[in-house]
């Protein structure tokens, strides 16, 4: 039996816990990631093939292996920090 797990996120939690969270918008922050890298490349002057084309090569993930993991971590603590506050008063 497969497990569809498109809808979860981990590890949100130390290595040795093994929870995931289903979450409510999991894959707007990734479609507005990509759709603004998308146009970003169109703005400087790509074109429709060649962004498609770079959008489904291995670059982006290598991207992510170099350097843009630790950026998108450090926007997501400081987003974490911003609203602890609402999710406290929940």
């Amino acid at each position: 039996m497969i497990n569809d797990i498109s809808a979860d996120i981990g590890p949100l939690y130390e290595k040795s816990t093994k929870t995931t969270i289903p979450m409510y918008s999991f894959d707007r922050p990734a479609v507005a990631l990509w759709q603004g890298v998308y146009e970003g490349m169109i703005e400087a002057g790509c074109s429709h093939k060649q962004a498609t084309d770079w959008l489904q090569s291995k670059e982006p993930r290598w991207l992510f292996d170099i350097t843009l993991e630790k950026q998108m971590l450090q926007m997501g603590r400081e987003i974490g920090r911003s609203n602890a506050s609402i999710a406290k008063a929940a």
